[in-house]
């Protein structure tokens, strides 16, 4: 997902996101409150802008923590992996497929048995025989 600056969501989002990281911490109480108002009909379109925004969010992190765990993994299996390998990894946009490599990446002998890396060089040169 290609998050667009001039986006006026990304905007309302952001300055969500700066007045809740710099404001001073909320007590109990005031967060109750701030709960309490948020759940009443004028709120709603806040309170629905603000779960699309971190349900965004959320899938965002978990894609990302999946590819660089994919990626750690196949290094400590099978050494630095081809930028080509990188690139396609960086690309997925599936949990379920990245859930899929995840569990390959336990049994597989090589990048290719993945399913991850083209056959190579010297591969394709000994089946085109």
């Amino acid at each position: 997902m290609v998050l667009d600056m001039s986006d006026l969501s990304f905007r309302k989002l952001l300055l969500l996101t700066v007045i809740e990281t710099f404001s001073p911490p909320k007590t109990p109480e005031e967060e109750r409150r701030f709960e309490e108002l948020m759940e009443k009909p004028e709120y709603r379109r806040t309170r629905e802008f603000r779960q699309t925004w971190v349900d965004r969010l959320t899938m965002i992190g978990l894609l990302e923590a999946k590819r660089s765990t994919l990626l750690r993994q196949i290094s400590a299996k099978f050494g630095p992996p081809p930028e080509e390998v990188v690139w396609r990894i960086r690309r997925l946009k599936s949990l379920d497929e990245l859930d899929v490599h995840l569990e390959k990446v336990l049994t597989a002998r090589s990048l290719e048995d993945m399913g991850i890396q083209g056959p190579t060089d010297s591969t394709a040169a000994s089946t085109d025989r």
